[in-house]
């Protein structure tokens, strides 16, 4: 884990900033300023930090092929040299800054999943793209470049003609093109509230400009150098990502992030949702414990092997190579440092320290950064239907009655299913074993503002609920046979992961996140991460039919029999 970000200044040009892993930092992830840009800045995981972007001011001399990793490009001013050429494959989010191009610039997203240039992180206005003598090799196809301009053109033509197609130009202040001297191939574009939509002498037929660009009521004025017919109406993916949206980027990905569940938790909750680095980042030692001094910080969480013969030791979380490798979240994959095959009988112990709960333990944890962490991705299944899967873990599992069912480590989920509209349909809550389905429209569930399922998280169990209120569980005691979730704490929306732009290699680890055995009916087993043993991951749709109607406190057998009518009158 990075402690500051990684930076490189004018006297220092590298060959790469690629394959870095960066996490819990005040600022930009990656800071380069001035000087030679290296071409290779791909592969980074930016996790939790203060803004989780590549920072870069300076001039791309050689040609380079940029893919998205899950994190945004911050420009300050970006030269690409003659003879260079910058191709942005699909995904890619730029941010901010000018882009003068005097190379080549070949911006080649997918209609779901288009190049982005859009405003900077922080608020303020960016130029544009510049388009130089020598860049006719250019190409935008399949982009989206939004809230550029300021004062100037978004996209601005000298002596050039590159290829601007099946692109989109939204709230561009205040023009979306000029041409100054040129002959570029402008068609198939969508122009959307931009005060001009194309300025200067150009050729653009065939462009979608939502109304007639000749008319001063409409939001794309054209020159009268500007010859727009014939006009086209082009598809248009109604996204909640344009302009405004706090994550520009792929239209499918900023879904994940438009949805995410709004968190309820009870008042004297212990674990809030956190990153999985808590399992592997906690240790010390006699005379510097991560999280404290002395001999109550000398603990270690340690990577335990069902071998022949009982447990052995694997690796062990601080620096002590005698117990095995260093336990990281990189050292977590199908096999493991040295090629020994990971399987489903290894756990991560975490150890306590003496004369420390659990509860004390993820505290310290958490005030350390990893704490209000989630993990999201997102399935389109081969039916076409889109899922949005929100991952929480907790450090421990602490419902009980007499220590009845805890358990070290706790994956929870919340799915959601997208209409053919793209808008949510269906709400599923993890709730212990089970999970319960909540369709939109019956308004049993509470939703956000913005559309996004509103859960109520069970003290201690951590289980899901649709609204506050008492839920039966099947624990046969009395005193644990329901989970209060009134949502009398802490909110919370935690900072995602897209885990389907990170591709962590943990996701590959077939092992247990705890060391709880479920040997006896007082604990529960530790369970294994969200790719193994979770209907939910590998069959969303299988899981939503699977699970019970939705559940509003304690449902009396007339109550759930008119849910269940319900449900079956919608679907």
């Amino acid at each position: 884990m990075s402690k500051s970000p990684a930076k490189a200044g004018k006297t220092s040009p590298l060959t790469s900033l690629g394959g870095n892993t960066i996490a819990y930092n005040h600022e930009s992830s990656i800071y380069y300023n001035g000087g030679e840009i290296a071409p290779d800045i791909d592969e980074n995981t930016l996790i939790s930090n203060g803004f989780d972007t590549i920072w870069l001011n300076g001039v791309l001399r050689q040609s380079a092929t940029w893919t998205d990793y899950g994190s945004p490009i911050e420009v300050s001013n970006l030269e690409i040299a003659s003879g260079a050429t910058l191709t942005a494959t699909q995904g890619l989010a730029f941010k901010g800054g000018t882009f003068t191009v005097n190379g080549a610039l070949k911006s080649e997203g997918e209609f779901e999943a288009p190049v982005v240039f859009g405003p900077p992180s922080e608020k303020g206005n960016w130029r544009g793209i510049l388009f130089e003598p020598g860049s006719s090799a250019s190409v935008l196809d399949e982009t989206e470049v939004i809230e550029g301009g300021s004062g100037y053109a978004a996209v601005t033509i000298k002596e050039s003609s590159p290829t601007i197609i099946n692109s989109t130009f939204r709230h561009n202040n205040p023009k979306a093109i000029a041409v100054e001297s040129g002959s570029p191939v402008i068609e198939k574009n969508l122009f959307r509230d931009n005060p001009y939509g194309g300025e200067g002498t150009l050729y653009a037929p065939n462009n979608d400009w939502q109304c007639n660009p000749e008319s001063k009521s409409c939001g794309n004025l054209v020159g009268e150098n500007v010859e727009w017919n014939p006009t086209a109406e082009l598809a248009e993916f109604k996204a909640p990502c344009v302009a405004g949206a706090a994550h520009p980027g792929p239209r499918l990905d900023c879904l994940l992030y438009r949805y995410a569940p709004e968190l309820r938790l009870e008042e004297g909750e212990h674990f809030q949702p956190a990153s999985v680095a808590e399992t592997v980042e906690n240790w010390g030692d006699e005379e510097h414990g991560l999280w404290g001094e002395g001999p109550a910080a000398r603990y270690g969480n340690t990577l335990l092997g069902q071998r022949e013969g009982g447990d052995v030791n694997l690796g062990h979380a601080g620096p002590w190579p005698s117990l095995g490798f260093p336990l990281t979240l990189s050292s977590l994959d199908s096999s493991y440092p040295g090629g020994e095959e990971a399987t489903s009988e290894d756990w991560i112990d975490e150890f306590n320290p003496w004369e420390k709960s659990y509860a004390e333990v993820a505290l310290g944890l958490e005030v350390n950064g990893f704490r209000n962490h989630a993990y999201a991705i997102l399935v389109k299944e081969p039916g076409g239907k889109i899922w949005l899967e929100y991952w929480y873990f907790y450090y421990y599992d602490d419902a009980d009655v007499e220590e009845f069912g805890q358990h070290e480590g706790d994956w929870e989920s919340v799915l959601v299913g997208l209409d053919d509209k793209r808008k949510p349909e269906v709400f599923v809550y993890s709730q212990h074993k089970h999970a319960s389905r909540c369709y939109v429209a019956l308004k049993k569930a509470e939703v956000s503002k913005d559309g996004a399922p509103v859960v109520f998280v069970a003290r201690r169990s951590h289980a899901n609920y649709p609204a506050p209120g008492d839920y039966k569980t099947e624990v046969p005691i009395p005193a644990i046979s329901s989970d209060e979730a009134y949502g009398d704490g802490e909110p919370l929306k935690p900072a995602l992961e897209n885990l389907g732009r990170t591709q962590p290699s943990w996701l590959d680890w077939p092992g247990h996140w705890g060391n709880s055995r479920g040997g006896s009916p007082l604990e529960s087993a530790s369970p294994t991460g969200p790719a193994f043993g979770h209907e939910q991951w590998t069959s969303p749709a299988a899981y939503a039919a699977g699970a019970d109607h939705c559940r509003h406190g304690i449902a009396t057998h007339e109550e759930e029999e008119q849910e269940q009518g319900e449900e079956e009158e919608l679907e």
